[in-house]
C-alpha cells in the first residue's frame, strides 16, 4: 500500500509534468459572444489579452447610445472590459452596471456625464481597476460614486470642453479610502489652480497626469503630499516659467514631462528649478515649448538624468562651457527639429555615457563623422528628415554605431563600401525607408555578414537580379516593397514567394566562396531545426532528471548520486551560454571530458553504494538526455 507521503510526491510530479509540457498556441483566438440588446456591441475573447487569460472585451464604441445598453447572455465566469467611448451617455443610474467581474469601464471622449449616481459602481467594487470619465464638473458631490471602488487603480477624468472648471477644490478626493490608487488622470478641464488639499484622498498615487490644461504656475503645495510619485505630466499647460524650487519634496520623481508649454526667453526656467530632483529624475521632456537655448544651468544639477528630450524648439545657441557637462549619466539625447550647430562643446562630457542620439530635421547634408567618432558607447543614431542625398564610401567607418535610422530624405544611391562593420562580431541595422532608392546593389557590394536588417519600405525599389541576390542571402533580413516584372509586381513585398519564384527563373547566382559568418550562420539554422525536433524529448528527460534529484534529497536514496546528479544538471544549465560563442571547437573536448567523469562517477555509485535497480534507469536517462540535447556538444 502506498504511503500519503508518496502519493503526495506522485501527485506533484504528475502536475509538474502536465505545466512544464502543455503547449499553449501563439496564434491569437478570438471569439464572438452575443452579448448586448440589439446588437448594438462587440463581444470578443482575445483582442487585448491572450484567450487564456479569460477576458472579454465588450466594444460599444462611437455606436451614438444615450444610455448604457443593457448587457444579456454573457458568461458569469469571464473578466470584462467595456468600452463605451465616444457615445452620447449623459447619466448612469445604480443600475447600468449590474456585473460584478467588470475590470475596465471606458466612458471617456464625447460623452459628457452630467450625474452619475452614488451607488452606480458598487457592484464592480471587487474587481474594477479601470475606470475612465468624461464628467462634467469636478466637486465632492459629483465624485461621491468614488466611494463604491475602493480598490480602483487608474482613475482618468476627462472633460471636452464644454464646461470649463477653472480651480480643483479643496478635498475633492478624501474620504474615499483610495489607498489602491496608482494613476490618476485630469485632463481638458481648463484648471488654472489646485487647491493644496485637492489629493488628499490620492496620496499614494505614483503616476500624476494633469495635461490639456491652464496651468501657468506649478501646483507645489498641492504636489507635496505626493511622497511616492514616480511620473508627472504637465504637458499642454501655460508654463512662460519655471521659479525657484517648484518640486519641494519630489524625492522618488523620476520622469517629467513639460511639452507643449510657452517657456520664452533665455531665463524661463531657472537655474534652481530641478534642485529638489538632482538624485531621483532621470527623464525629462520639453518638446515643442519654444525654448530659445538649453537650460544648461538647471541641468547641471540633475546627476541622475538619463533620458533627455528638447526637441522641436528655437534653440540655437548654448553656454560655451558645454550644456550636459554634468551630466555624465546621460545615456539618451534628442535635439531634433531645432537649429543648433553641431560642435564639440555640445556634446562635452558624454563621450563615454550617450548610448542613443536623435538629431532628426536639423537641416544637415552629412554625416557629422568628426563629432560622433568620439563616442565610444553611441550604438543608435536617428538622422530622419535632413537633406542627405547621397551615402559616400566609407561613411561609418570608425564609429561605433549599429542602429541607423536614415527615413524621410533624398537618399537615392548608396556607395558599395559606405558601410563597414563598427567591431568583428557587430551587424548593421539600417532603416532607409521613404528615399529615392531604386537598387540594393549596395548590400551585394558590401563586405559580407555586415547587415542583420535593411528596411526599405516606401522605396522605388526595381525587382531586378540584385534585388535576388540579397533576399537569397539568409543572413540578412529585408523589408519593404519593389516594383516591376510589368503589372503583376507592384508594391510587392520583397520577401513575396511569387516573387521569389519569378526571380529564380531569370537570374543567376556566381558559384563564390561562401564567407565564414554565413557558412556558420547557415549550420546554426540547420543545428535550430534539429533542436526543435529533440527539444519535446530533451524537456521530458530533463523532467524526469529534475524529479530523480528531488526524490534522492527527500527520500535519501543515495546522498552521493543526487551530489552527481547535481553537478551534471549545473553543468548542463551551463551549456547554452557557451551555445553563443562564435567558435565552440577549443571547448568540446571539456565539456566531453565531464560528461564522462560523471559517467564514471555514476557507474561507481552504481557498483559501490547501492543495489538499488532505479540508478541503472537513472543512468540511462541521464545519457538519452545527453544524446538528445541539442545543447550539448555531442549533438553540435
Amino acid at each position: 500500500m502506498e504511503s500519503p507521503r508518496f502519493s503526495h510526491f506522485l501527485s506533484l510530479t504528475l502536475l509538474y509534468i502536465l505545466t512544464n509540457c502543455a503547449v499553449f498556441s501563439e496564434r491569437l483566438t478570438i471569439l464572438k459572444y452575443k452579448c448586448a440588446e440589439r446588437g448594438v456591441c462587440e463581444c470578443s475573447e482575445g483582442i487585448y489579452d491572450p484567450f487564456y487569460t479569460g477576458i472579454i472585451t465588450i466594444d460599444c464604441r462611437g455606436r451614438n447610445l444615450t444610455k448604457v445598453p443593457v448587457l444579456i447572455g454573457i458568461p458569469n465566469f469571464k473578466y470584462y472590459r467595456f468600452l463605451l467611448r465616444d457615445n452620447r451617455i449623459t447619466f448612469i443610474n445604480n443600475r447600468d452596471f449590474r456585473y460584478s467581474l467588470f475590470i475596465e469601464i471606458d466612458l471617456g471622449g464625447s460623452n459628457f456625464l452630467i450625474q452619475v449616481a452614488d451607488k452606480a459602481f458598487v457592484a464592480t467594487s471587487r474587481f474594477l481597476r479601470q475606470l475612465t470619465l468624461n464628467v462634467s464638473q469636478m466637486n465632492v458631490y459629483k465624485l461621491r460614486f468614488l466611494h463604491g471602488v475602493p480598490k480602483i487603480q487608474e482613475l482618468t477624468l476627462e472633460s471636452n470642453g464644454k464646461r470649463e472648471q477653472t480651480t480643483l477644490p479643496s478635498r475633492v478626493f478624501p474620504g474615499y479610502k483610495l489607498k489602491a490608487m496608482r494613476k490618476l488622470t485630469l485632463t481638458g478641464f481648463g484648471l488654472t489652480k489646485i487647491a493644496w488639499d485637492a489629493f488628499l484622498g490620492v496620496s499614494n498615487i505614483h503616476i500624476l497626469r494633469l495635461p490639456y490644461n491652464n496651468l501657468s504656475v506649478v501646483p507645489t503645495a498641492a504636489l507635496k503630499g505626493l511622497r511616492k510619485l514616480s511620473e508627472l505630466d504637465l504637458s499642454h499647460n501655460n508654463f512662460r516659467t519655471l521659479v525657484k524650487y517648484p518640486f519641494e519634496q519630489l524625492y522618488k520623481l523620476s520622469k517629467l514631462d513639460l511639452s507643449h508649454n510657452l517657456f520664452d526667453g533665455p531665463e524661463a526656467i531657472a537655474p534652481d528649478a530641478f534642485s529638489d530632483l538632482k538624485n531621483c529624475l532621470k527623464t525629462l521632456i520639453i518638446t515643442n515649448s519654444s525654448l530659445s537655448e538649453i537650460p544648461s544651468s538647471s541641468l547641471r544639477n540633475l546627476k541622475a538624468l538619463s533620458h533627455l528630450n528638447l526637441s522641436d524648439n528655437r534653440i540655437q545657441d548654448f553656454n560655451n562651457s558645454g550644456p550636459f557637462r554634468g551630466n555624465y549619466k546621460l545615456r539618451e539625447l534628442d535635439i531634433s527639429g531645432n537649429s543648433l550647430d553641431l560642435s564639440e562643446k555640445l556634446f562635452s562630457g558624454l563621450n563615454n555615457s550617450l548610448h542613443r542620439l536623435s538629431i532628426r530635421r536639423m537641416k544637415l547634408k552629412s554625416l557629422p563623422k568628426d563629432l560622433l567618432t568620439n563616442f565610444t558607447q553611441l550604438h543608435y543614431l536617428d538622422m530622419s528628415g535632413n537633406m542627405l542625398t547621397h551615402l559616400p564610401a566609407d561613411f561609418n567607418r570608425g564609429l561605433h554605431i549599429r542602429h541607423f535610422i536614415l527615413r524621410d530624405m533624398y537618399i537615392n544611391e548608396i556607395s558599395g563600401g559606405a558601410f563597414v562593420k563598427p567591431a568583428p562580431a557587430a551587424k548593421l541595422l539600417v532603416d532607409l525607408s521613404s528615399n529615392r532608392m531604386t537598387s540594393v546593389s549596395f548590400v551585394s557590394d558590401t563586405r559580407p555578414c555586415t547587415f542583420l536588417e535593411v528596411v526599405l519600405s516606401n522605396n522605388p525599389v526595381q525587382c531586378d537580379c540584385a534585388l535576388y541576390r540579397v533576399v537569397t542571402d539568409d543572413t540578412i533580413h529585408l523589408r519593404g516593397q519593389c516594383n516591376g516584372g510589368g503589372k503583376h509586381f507592384r508594391h510587392v513585398s520583397i520577401t513575396d514567394h511569387a516573387l521569389t519564384d519569378t526571380l529564380r527563373r531569370v537570374c543567376t547566382i556566381p558559384d563564390a566562396n561562401v564567407a565564414p559568418c554565413r557558412r556558420l550562420d547557415a549550420q546554426w539554422r540547420a543545428h535550430k531545426q534539429f533542436s526543435g525536433v529533440v527539444s519535446v524529448w530533451e524537456k521530458l528527460t530533463l523532467t524526469t532528471l529534475l524529479i530523480c534529484w528531488a526524490w534522492m534529497f527527500i527520500f535519501a536514496e543515495s546522498i552521493y548520486l543526487s551530489i552527481y546528479l547535481s553537478i551534471y544538471l549545473s553543468i548542463y544549465l551551463s551549456i547554452p551560454v557557451c551555445s553563443l560563442s562564435i567558435n565552440l571547437m577549443p571547448i568540446f573536448p571539456i565539456y566531453l571530458s565531464i560528461y564522462l567523469s560523471i559517467y564514471l562517477s555514476i557507474y561507481l555509485s552504481i557498483s559501490g553504494v547501492t543495489e538499488n535497480h532505479s540508478i541503472f534507469s537513472l543512468s540511462f536517462l541521464v545519457g538519452f538526455h545527453i544524446l538528445a540535447s541539442p545543447r550539448s556538444p555531442l549533438s553540435a
